[in-house]
């Protein structure tokens, strides 16, 4: 098991997703266990067979209801799926079992803002409260809040996550936006520079073109 799971590994972290993809279901076959299965499902989704990954996780979780992680990880790829119904109903069964699961309840608010659910809003605030030390859970509040309209408290909780992560793209990228929005040019401009200089730049695209000439870069 170990060898496979190095092959595994050694695979992955070459791009392999396929190779890897086929090396750990061996080890999986001879020592079930939740950590593989996880593992496994990295390489399924990687690999783009997230219908590989839900049917692995399905299983193992009816046969282990009380394995939290593997269903909160059952939800993320139903999400990825597109099947939003399952993933809500099963990020719900996770955060009724660990309410404070942050990390459960950050992905929950992401489904149910994705879903326009009116909740998501109080969902992504349970998550910050719950690992108020987390940027990236005050980035997913900080960004409904400023879909919500309210940019006021958006930017600023915006801020308070750069400060804890200025290196974070996604978050300086939101921070951008949202000053755009605000009619702070020059701050905003700056975000921009920075989230493009970042390790995680925002994706080419239209919203990044018209942000570009929006505040003049």
């Amino acid at each position: 098991v170990p060898t496979l799971m190095l092959a595994g590994h050694v695979a992955f972290s070459r791009g392999q997703f396929g190779k890897a993809a086929q090396q750990y279901p061996q080890a999986f076959d001879r020592a079930p266990s939740a950590p593989i299965a996880l593992t496994l499902t990295q390489a399924y989704v990687a690999n783009k067979e997230p219908d590989k990954a839900a049917a692995l996780l399905d299983v193992w979780s009816q046969k282990n209801p009380k394995d939290l992680v593997v269903l909160r990880a059952l939800a993320e790829v139903q999400m990825l799926q597109g099947k939003t119904d399952l993933a809500r109903k099963n990020y719900q069964a996770v955060v009724n079992a660990s309410p404070g699961d942050a990390f459960a309840l950050n992905g929950f608010a992401l489904l149910l803002d994705q879903m326009k659910d009116p909740t998501a809003l109080s969902v992504a605030q349970q998550a910050v409260q719950a690992a108020p030390d987390q940027p990236a859970y005050a980035d997913t509040y900080g960004w409904m809040l400023v879909g919500k309209g309210d940019l006021e408290n958006g930017i600023r909780v915006l801020r308070e996550a750069r400060l804890r992560d200025p290196g974070n793209g996604l978050i300086r990228w939101h921070l951008a936006l949202s000053l755009s929005k605000a009619g702070r040019k020059s701050e905003a401009q700056e975000e921009l520079k920075a989230a493009l200089a970042a390790r995680n730049p925002p994706p080419a695209g239209p919203d990044l073109s018209a942000l570009k000439a929006a505040v003049g870069l």
